[in-house]
């Protein structure tokens, strides 16, 4: 058993070598290119199935009973029935061969290739003998003439030639950007090689690690930290409806909190319930002055972990570059200099083929579109961190500033297709929210992030990110 299961693991690593398996073991796969040796004789010469000596077959009646039809002679003896019956028993075999084959030539995805010899070497017995006439009027099936199979004996190698000398090949050139990533692999905190799926985990402090050795006063310093409540928390705000009731925010709350391990955690569920309602009932402002609540937000006003992908096959090389852009507009502004800084000691490679990533919450409110990003940081686990300055000084730090405004741009791209002329940053673009969950709970001087990043700058990211 042990072997086997190493055997899989093998074929599982292999994932690009050449697999060799029979039609019925294949059931339920696709691979991109199948090729079939032998379909042209799919029951051989030796495969009981091909001498029909007791016809049976199911009727043709509703309830398609199995039928024998025997000839009994005189002395009691069974003998060989044929006519109809073996007709019959015929035409059945001949449809599951014809099932076997279409599981055969449905397992390719982009391409099949089937081998067999002329048409007068297959058996009108076998379903390929009248495909292949049917096959000449379809487009998009190619039929190639060959030689008569061969038998192995027949087999002559090809007699092994010397190398003719040619002139030296130039060095090969190899691109070394990646071909896909997201914010994670750009920012400072990405490891040469991580496990990016697009999502930003918000929190690094290791869970047993980094745990508080002194209580303190608030609660919400005192529960875990780490990106296994992160993404607990994270999961419940997708669930949740903005208006529903503390019962009702209870019920998903227990369910997503026992899913991450914390079942018996009590504590914890009153926590997150009580931080669930504050975020809901935090008060937000538009550029325009409203004042307003999530949860005055409905579905039909909001888009969670709404995955984006790009082309950035024409997207500049490096961060660095992209700094360079940023500066131009924010070198007037000092609250973000903080950032630009922190951005010159880091120079990623930008991925030379498809950009993704996940936005926590995109919605609706009046003719604004609002991007928010859920943070469970614990920054240090002190209220006075949870200040605009604490908050400023942790979005620099981590890179948060350029994970809003890929985003920004990518909302921003995404609002001039599906607004078309009907667009205007002006009126749509309500700017970026980053929620820090914790300091909301703790009651923090200022838990949210705002900013609403210029129409120029956007403009300028998209064009550089590949986003014409």
């Amino acid at each position: 058993e042990s072997r086997s299961k190493d055997y899989m693991r093998e074929l599982e690593k292999d994932g690009e070598a050449v697999k060799i398996m029979t039609i019925f073991y294949s059931k339920g796969l696709q691979f991109p290119i199948v090729l079939l040796p032998d379909c042209w004789d799919l029951t051989n010469q030796h495969d009981s199935r091909n001498k029909i000596s007791l016809p049976c077959y199911h009727s043709k009646d509703d309830e398609k009973k199995l039928v024998f039809e025997l000839n009994v002679n005189r002395n009691g003896n069974v003998q060989e029935k044929g006519g109809e019956a073996k007709e019959e028993a015929q035409k059945e075999l001949l449809q599951e061969k014809m099932r076997f084959l279409y599981v055969a030539m449905t397992r390719a995805i982009e391409r099949m290739i089937l081998l067999a010899p002329g048409k007068a070497q297959i058996s009108k017995n076998e379903p390929l003998y009248s495909l292949i006439d049917r096959a000449k009027d379809i487009p998009f099936i190619e039929l190639l003439k060959s030689t008569e199979i061969q038998e192995a004996h027949s087999y002559n190698p090809v007699q092994r030639q010397e190398p003719q000398p040619r002139e030296a090949l130039a060095p090969a050139k190899f691109n070394l950007r990646p071909s896909k990533g997201s914010y994670t692999s750009l920012s400072p905190s990405a490891k040469e090689n991580p496990d990016d799926d697009g999502r930003d985990n918000d929190d690094q402090d290791n869970d047993r690690k980094n745990q508080n050795k002194e209580k303190s006063e608030l609660p919400i310093f005192n529960i875990p930290k780490g990106t296994r409540l992160g993404t607990c928390w994270h999961s419940i705000l997708e669930k949740i409806s903005f208006d529903a009731t503390d019962e009702k925010l209870s019920l998903i709350a227990a369910d997503e909190l026992a899913a991450s391990g914390y079942a018996a955690d009590g504590k914890l569920l009153e926590i997150t319930v009580d931080m669930l309602r504050k975020t809901l009932d935090y008060t937000l402002t538009s550029p325009n002055g409203e004042q307003f609540q999530l949860a005055q937000i409905g579905w039909e006003q909001r888009l969670s972990e709404l995955e984006f992908d790009f082309s950035s096959a024409e997207a500049v090389k490096t961060t660095g570059e992209l700094r360079s852009i940023i500066e131009k507009h924010w070198r007037c502004e000092p609250e973000k200099a903080d950032f630009l800084k922190t951005m010159e000691n880091w120079n990623r490679l930008v991925p030379n083929g498809f950009f993704n990533g996940f936005i926590d919450l995109i919605f609706q409110k009046g003719d604004f579109f609002f991007i928010v990003d859920w943070k469970s940081n614990s920054l240090d686990s002190k209220l006075e961190n949870f200040s605009k300055e604490g908050i400023r000084k942790k979005m620099a730090k981590e890179g948060y500033f350029l994970q809003y405004l890929l985003y920004s741009a990518v909302l921003h791209r995404y609002l001039k297709e599906t607004l078309g002329n009907a667009y205007s940053w002006q009126r749509n673009f309500g700017g970026v929210r980053y929620y820090f969950l914790r300091g909301i709970a703790a009651e923090g001087a200022a838990p949210i992030f705002e900013d609403r990043p210029s129409e120029a700058l956007l403009d300028d990211l998209c064009t550089a990110l590949g986003m014409k």
